[in-house]
């Protein structure tokens, strides 16, 4: 495995064990509420419902995110 893949991984398992950790940060403009964490030049998006946290995109930093959210 790569380890930039790794990381990601990593940044993966992170969240899934505390999704609304200090480290992770909140989209204001979303509709739904959705937080990201930043793993080198990404950014993971996800949301939380009903106690499941899904991943709605990896995207790379500088793109907007408004755009492909």
């Amino acid at each position: 495995m790569l380890k930039y893949e790794e990381l990601l991984i990593e940044a993966l398992i992170d969240i899934k064990k505390d999704p609304l950790a200090a480290y992770t940060q909140k989209v204001e403009q979303e509709r739904i509420p959705t937080r990201y964490y930043r793993v080198e030049k990404h950014h993971i998006y996800y949301t939380i419902e009903n106690n499941q946290i899904y991943v709605m995109r990896i995207l790379h930093g500088q793109m907007d995110a408004d755009l492909h959210l």
